[in-house]
């Protein structure tokens, strides 16, 4: 006989009792109210959140990263007529976690654009992307970007995504050597490969790491840039 949850049962949470407690998420109402819209639509059902604790500090803070970044990814989807779309748990979930613990906004815009990406091509929909995006800092994700904008076309970085090529090789900029330990984290997470060096002259950073951005990179990217 299977054993029974002894945990006590949470109930649903509406709309209503969420704009109710947009006070204690310190967000506001219209924020909350797009936010947790796209959280029950993706989910397929109401979202359930035990409304008691979030006079906890730790679970509001999470519940206010969560909101803001599902309020910017619905607002990417009314930008393109884009309607919501049931999500699979197996993405979904790790989303859902991870999203709690983001709080710098250059990086919530970027979660708001996977999700939107993931609403909208099902190829987006895997908790790999997931994994990579929560292991990057705002300097990863940054200069990542800039990476991808610089090789391949913006264009070009939405689904169906360009043939794999030369195009895709980049090199840093001279006078950039702070960015080392950075561009060998994004190859830790399999977004760039390093190749070779670079050398400028008389750069006092000495020879800089060049490469290539991976197929791995190339989706990746695509999924952040929408």
């Amino acid at each position: 006989m299977a054993e029974q949850d002894s945990s006590p049962e949470r109930s649903p949470v509406s709309i209503t009792v969420f704009l109710g407690i947009a006070d204690a998420l310190a967000l506001a109402k219209p924020v909350v109210e797009a936010g947790c819209n796209l959280i029950n639509s993706v989910l397929g059902k109401p979202c359930k959140v035990a409304g008691e604790l979030l006079a906890d500090q730790i679970y509001a803070f999470q519940w206010h990263n969560r909101v803001r970044i599902f309020a910017k990814a619905q607002a990417l989807l009314d930008e393109h007529d884009v309607p919501a779309a049931v999500l699979p748990t197996g993405f979904l979930m790790p989303l859902l976690d991870a999203a709690g613990n983001i709080e710098a906004d250059d990086l919530q815009n970027l979660w708001a654009q996977l999700l939107a990406s993931a609403v909208q091509h099902p190829s987006a929909r895997h908790p790999m992307f997931v994994d990579a995006l929560r292991q990057m800092s705002s300097e990863d994700a940054l200069l990542f970007h800039a990476i991808c904008t610089k090789v391949v076309d913006p264009d070009d970085m939405a689904p169906p995504f360009p043939l794999l090529g030369s195009s895709l090789s980049w090199r840093p900029d001279p006078g950039q050597s702070d960015l080392i330990p950075t561009i060998y984290r994004l190859e830790a997470l399999r977004l760039v490969s390093v190749t070779g060096t670079v050398h400028y002259g008389d750069d006092p950073g000495g020879p800089l790491p060049t490469g290539a951005v991976t197929g791995f990179g190339l989706r990746c990217g695509g999924n952040l840039s929408g």
